[in-house]
């Protein structure tokens, strides 16, 4: 009686847990019903890891062009019960370049949908399943981090007042030392300010400027400071047909010949030097000392004055020939009577 009981028990406890398995199985496979595995698209930043983050950089560009490339786009296996989990960041590509001690270029690296990691909390980790990624290669560049020191340049914006004009501008660091790849650094020629606006001005300016330097270039030079000398607008003063002289002299008394023989000058006259500007002291030359008779183009100088400075010549340069002079035939003797 007591083994009936027992085996009733047992019997009863096995159906139990054979309903509740069953019901368990139902209830997954509604769910899974309910909420099927689906592909969806995001983006994904590119993450580059380097050897030594001091002394290299890493970035990515597609492969025919020089676009650098910051994002890819994965496609994405979850339920769609999950996919209200994922976040915009919480995936990323890593590329690893720690074995590169030296500048680089991989043409054509294949990305592989494990190259991408889960950043998002780890307790949904195992909910996604990156299974495609575009595009399939990138370029990769592997470049030495450097320094350099560059000229700082004011990016003035605007006119003066009426009748005045920048006359001097006056830097303090005039010179910033900036840090960055290589590539990048060999491809500057300045470091800019932050715009400054003269629209208007009439007097003197005495200000700091932010230095402005492009994304992965760093400066510890945060400001400049910048003095601009606002004067009186020089008088333009223009001369035409103004002839061309020569300095020197060319080898073996050779003579000289210019085309064309005049040229047009436009001088600045500061304001307070018009009494004493004199147009007759600009004189036009071009040097022929110790040329050889041949073709020559050559340009044209100006001799400095009291007052004023070149602002143009027209033309810039100018032919010059230099021949051997021509010797007059010896007159014939008369016959002997």
């Amino acid at each position: 009686m007591a083994d009936f009981k027992f085996n009733q028990f047992k019997g009863t406890r096995l159906t139990t847990v054979i309903l509740i398995s069953i019901g368990l199985s139902l209830f997954l496979w509604g769910r899974y019903k309910l909420n099927g595995a689906e592909e969806f698209t995001m983006k994904a930043e590119i993450l580059c890891n380097v050897s030594d983050p001091e002394k290299f950089t890493a970035f990515t560009c597609y492969t025919n062009t020089t676009e650098e490339v910051n994002m890819v786009e994965l496609t994405v296996l979850c339920t769609k019960m999950d996919r209200d989990l994922i976040r915009p960041d919480d995936f990323a590509l890593m590329l690893d370049f720690s074995s590169e001690t030296q500048q680089n270029v991989i043409p054509a690296l294949e990305l592989k949908p494990s190259m991408a990691r889960y950043m998002g909390p780890q307790d949904f980790k195992g909910k996604f399943n990156v299974v495609d990624i575009e595009p399939k290669r990138l370029k990769a560049v592997i470049d030495t981090i450097s320094d350099r020191s560059l000229p700082v340049i004011v990016d003035i914006k605007g006119e003066p007042g009426d009748g005045y004009a920048v006359s001097a501008t006056n830097i303090t660091p005039s010179f910033v030392t900036v840090k960055g790849p290589g590539e990048l650094l060999s491809k500057m020629t300045g470091v800019m300010t932050e715009s400054l606006s003269v629209e208007g001005v009439k007097k003197n300016l005495d200000t700091f400027c932010s230095v402005v330097v492009p994304e992965k270039i760093e400066t510890h030079t945060r400001n400049v400071r910048v003095k601009l000398e606002i004067s009186h607008a020089p008088k333009i003063v223009a001369m035409e047909k103004i002839a061309v002289e020569h300095f020197g002299t060319p080898q073996g008394n050779c003579e000289a010949t210019f085309s064309p023989a005049t040229v047009d000058i436009t001088m600045e006259v500061p304001v307070d030097d018009i009494e004493a500007f004199d147009p007759k002291e600009v004189k036009a030359f071009v040097d022929i000392s110790n040329l050889a008779p041949s073709e020559y183009t050559l340009p044209v100088k100006v001799l400095p004055v009291k007052a004023g400075r070149v602002k143009d010549i027209e033309p810039k340069e100018i032919k010059v020939s230099i021949v051997k002079p021509v010797r007059p035939a010896k007159p014939e003797k008369p016959p002997k009577a």
